[in-house]
């Protein structure tokens, strides 16, 4: 049974590579003439980084070259966060070349690096995510899965939508391997929303054909093969030949499941092909198995003991269990068939030996542990998180009690103030009220006084008037009217 592998939908959206067997020629070339005419060491050292990712596909040997010239490179220019990127750049090719003590001592060099420089913490989550999948290849689940919750904290905690997606696929792909088959589901379609709602052909067809393994495991045919057939018009159209051949290697084990063996074969063939043409030892190892099982029921035994030999000299070369007990299962399977008791006991016992040490009870409970972690550090995070909004909350009504506090003194302040002119001004208009009764007071008295001296002289005025009407009345008495004046000057002309 074939399962995608995650680190080419990194390539895939970080630095948007065309994934295929074979890269179009002029890509590399193009980067060769470039490091020929750097701008300068640190443009040589990050293409030297650029072309070693280039060649994951091709030619792992180069990888490592250019991997190791820009670690050099970056440590004589004394740039930490470029020996970090080279240090992991040559875990995975070390990891895909199934070198993985050489693969986890680069990602463990870059994590030293990290911690001890305090680098930027998205280098963490990607550091983790690696060391999670160079765990899971090896078949050290309780390590991987560690790992994985390590990494997958990370990306939340940074809001990291992509590498949550990366994450989850990894956990689930451990689960998947250890056949906890829902909680793998539960991850692959975490991964798939993420990768729908980014409208990543690459990632939703990678997806679908992990989903599918799950419904395969869990006998549900049908929908199996229905999301490895989505999964492969993805490849397809992206032109990704390493996914085809995952897809093929998927179809291949439903139709062994359906008792089609000769198309389980072709299948199987499509995908050995490119694994080989690849260099692909961990995909090697498992579809040669794969061909070992088919053959067995196909009666041919063998080539089921070839295919299954060659499956266990893959399995020992990259030094991982889940292949090794895998490769010792179908061996212990074919040499009964040949009557073979005392070999196909040895190889039981090999099979035996290999599913203890990836299924022991430390290995579940250090999973289990890591998950309670994970859990436990979700939780914890919230706890801060609702502490500090209570915080918040706090400050923010001691702000705006202070604020009111500062409204309500300023609003006193400006009530004194107002008092106070309003005293000042009840005081000034008193004053000038009492200033203007005084001044009427002062009036009235003037203009009573006036009258007063007014009524006297006209009193005295009348009194006389009086005096010479009554003089003239005397007067007027003592002498003789005019009329008598007048008839005696008359007598006396006569």
């Amino acid at each position: 049974m074939g399962k995608l592998s995650w680190y080419i939908f990194i390539l895939f959206l970080v630095f948007g590579y065309k994934v295929a067997a074979q890269k179009e020629p002029h890509v590399i070339d193009s980067l060769k003439l470039r490091v020929k005419k750097p701008k300068n060491d640190s443009n040589l050292c990050y293409l030297q980084d650029v072309l070693a990712k280039e060649y994951f596909e091709t030619n792992l040997d180069s990888a490592i070259s250019y991997g190791k010239k820009s670690l050099k490179l970056s440590r004589k220019l004394n740039v930490k966060e470029y020996q970090v990127d080279a240090f992991n750049t040559l875990g995975i090719a070390s990891r895909k070349k199934g070198d993985f003590k050489s693969a986890l001592q680069f990602h463990y060099d870059a994590l030293k690096l990290i911690q001890s420089n305090k680098l930027d913490p998205y280098y963490f989550q990607s550091v983790y995510s690696c060391i999670c999948l160079a765990y899971t290849e090896q078949g050290n689940y309780s390590a991987a899965i560690e790992y994985g919750y390590k990494a997958l904290r990370e990306s939340e905690k940074q809001n990291d939508t992509l590498n949550q997606a990366i994450n989850n696929n990894n956990l689930a792909d451990i689960y998947f391997n250890t056949k906890h088959y829902n909680k793998a589901m539960l991850h692959y379609k975490k991964a798939l929303v993420i990768a729908t709602q980014q409208k990543n052909v690459f990632g939703q067809g990678l997806l679908a054909g992990n989903i599918g393994s799950v419904y395969y495991e869990n006998g549900k045919l049908d929908s199996a093969k229905l999301f490895f057939e989505k999964s492969l018009q993805f490849a397809v159209q992206l032109e990704d030949v390493l996914s085809q051949a995952w897809n093929y290697e998927n179809l291949g084990s439903y139709y062994q499941r359906k008792k089609n063996n000769a198309e389980a074969l072709s299948c199987f063939l499509k995908a050995k092909k490119i694994f080989e043409e690849n260099q692909m030892d961990p995909d090697l190892s498992t579809c040669n198995y794969n061909l070992a099982t088919v053959y067995l029921e196909s009666g041919d035994y063998q080539k089921s003991k070839e295919y299954a030999e060659i499956s266990l000299q893959y399995a020992n070369k990259i030094n991982s269990y889940p292949n090794k007990q895998s490769a010792h299962e179908a061996l212990k399977n074919v040499f009964e068939k040949l009557n073979n008791i005392p070999m196909a006991y040895l190889h039981y016992k090999e099979y035996v030996a290999a599913r203890d040490s990836i299924f022991n009870q430390e290995n579940r409970n250090a999973q289990f542990k890591s998950e309670l972690e994970y859990e436990y550090a979700k939780k914890r995070d919230v706890d801060s998180l609702n502490q500090v909004i209570a915080t918040k909350i706090q400050q923010e009504q001691l702000f705006q009690e202070q604020v009111r506090t500062q409204t309500q003194r300023k609003f006193t302040y400006i009530a004194m103030a107002g008092c106070l002119v309003l005293l000042v001004l009840v005081i000034f208009v008193f004053k000038g009220y009492r200033d203007k009764q005084k001044a009427n007071t002062i009036i009235t008295a003037q203009k009573k006084e006036t009258e007063f001296q007014k009524e006297i002289i006209e009193e005295k005025q009348k009194e006389i008037l009086d005096s010479i009407h009554y003089a003239k009345r005397i007067q007027q008495s003592l002498l003789p009217s005019e009329k008598y004046i007048e008839r005696v000057l008359y007598a006396k002309k006569k």
